[in-house]
């Protein structure tokens, strides 16, 4: 059994995650199966972001999603993904489960950390929630403990019975709901057609062997690859390797060193069939028990994506002072400054592909960084490293462009933008900043559910917080 103290092989640890998962799965389905013989209520319990449990095995059998968050306002950016991930998992819809109305506080030490400071910033985190398609929240606590562990933590009335901060954001929050309920019930979240894959295993997989040095799965693929797209507005779910791809037109895969068989071979056909894959980067390179390929770099997908690796240098999440910067240079068409290279540098060749990158300088100076290979109808674009967030919203947008998704809006980052559609069309927007944010969106009238204000332009000024519900006229 692997124990902490001892440096173990890698395919040990991989084996032992997979056993202690399946028992953890194993005896959450032997209560599923004593709590259905008695009821007929769904039934689902809380998950944590970035937690190794294995959530698509987790949740299999539960009948709907849930998750907690407790991140203070400056990571509002980094929750988002999550709401995006329950619905990956298409079981229709979602609760928050625990979250905190103001301060979290805790643990061995009894320290306490804020969540939702500024004025407005709590309302906004649940209104991502339900902007995103949940249908509930709870939180953690409504009455602050008197006695015991946790006693520091926030809650919606302290132990004295007063009540606590954000007393009245929260009167305000159900004001809205009030007002909002019946169209986001009647409208859930429309249909998506992009999806960037998140993986569990993946996540236990780089935190025993982190390869690019520092690296941290939760953190890297949230603000290198999510938030990119997020920002973008490219309308998209957050999915795991199991889940059906046939419906969407463009998919992500970044971070995913471990591809299981099945999704290799569905890829395949997809991609044949005309979908575009926009793989890496440190995509591929692991079996399923988490070692080399002997034949190829990334596997049998080099076979058929007509792209081949050749050789391969781990950056690291940062560059010593020493070290040589490993640059970027774009193909013209795509507009891009060059930019320094991240994580890894793989260099790569092709014989019928289109060159996107050419790494500058370095072990790699001439080598092929990024290459577009047509695939049947379709096309993978493989990413040798990572080319930096601009870089990175300029290929997901172009390849949206070309699946025939249009983004949902343009503008500054960091704004929630949801579509509905149901009986009537609509859009929920939520500001997660403590800024303003000015956007554009669709040239459409809609009357806002909130203020009841008619909206009849295109471009938006959102206030810190700010939370817009817009149903379509």
């Amino acid at each position: 059994m692997p124990v902490d103290r001892v440096n173990h092989h890698p395919s040990l640890e991989f084996a032992w995650y997979r056993f202690t998962n399946d028992m953890i799965v194993e005896f959450q389905d032997i209560q599923l199966d004593v709590i259905r013989e008695y009821s007929d209520a769904p039934v689902t319990h809380d998950g944590m972001p970035g937690q190794r449990t294995d959530y698509e095995k987790l949740f299999a059998g539960l009948d709907y999603m849930s998750v907690n968050n407790y991140h203070s306002f400056e990571a509002y950016d980094r929750i988002q993904s999550n709401y995006d991930r329950m619905r990956g998992y298409r079981r229709g819809y979602h609760w928050l489960f625990e979250t905190a109305p103001n301060n979290s506080g805790g643990g061995r030490k009894g320290n306490t950390w804020f969540l939702h400071q500024p004025d407005g910033s709590m309302r906004a985190a649940m209104w991502m929630n339900f902007a995103s398609g949940g249908q509930g929240l709870m939180f953690w606590l409504w009455r602050q403990h008197w006695a015991g562990q946790e006693m520091p933590h926030g809650a919606m009335i302290h132990s004295w019975g007063a009540k606590a901060a954000n007393w009245d954001d929260l009167a305000q929050l159900g004001e809205e709901l009030k007002k909002t309920s019946d169209f986001l019930m009647q409208n859930p979240v429309d249909t998506a057609y992009a999806a960037v894959f998140w993986s569990h295993e993946n996540l236990k997989g780089l935190s025993m062997e982190e390869y690019a040095n520092g690296i941290k799965y939760y953190n890297d693929w949230t603000y290198r690859f999510y938030r990119p797209i997020a920002d973008a507005y490219i309308h998209r779910d957050v999915i795991n390797q199991g889940v059906d791809i046939s419906r969407y037109k463009l998919l992500f895969a970044p971070l995913l060193p471990y591809i299981t068989k099945d999704l290799r071979s569905r890829l395949k056909n997809w991609v044949k069939a005309g979908g575009i894959l926009v793989l890496g980067p440190m995509s591929g390179y692991r079996t399923e028990e988490w070692t080399s390929f002997t034949d190829h770099a990334i596997g049998d997908i080099e076979e058929w994506a007509g792209i081949e690796v050749t050789s391969r240098i781990p950056v690291g999440t940062k560059r010593r002072e020493a070290e040589i910067p490993l640059i970027l240079d774009f193909d013209k068409e795509l507009v891009i400054n060059n930019h320094e290279a991240r994580l890894w540098s793989e260099a790569l060749v092709t014989v019928y592909g289109k060159k996107l990158a050419v790494y500058k300088n370095g072990m790699h100076d001439g080598e092929n960084a990024i290459i577009e290979n047509k695939v049947g109808r379709g096309k993978v674009v493989l990413l040798g490293t990572d080319p930096g967030k601009e870089a990175y919203q300029t290929l997901a947008l172009k390849y949206a462009k070309e699946a025939g998704i249009k983004p949902l809006a343009s503008g500054d980052g960091e704004v929630v933008i949801v579509p509905r559609e149901g009986k009537e069309k609509g859009v929920c927007i939520v500001n997660i900043a403590n800024k303003k944010k000015n956007i554009k969106i669709g040239n459409k009238q809609y009357m806002d559910l909130i203020t009841e204000k008619k909206i009849t332009h295109s471009l938006l000024t959102l206030e810190p917080y700010e939370v817009m519900i817009l149903k379509e006229l």
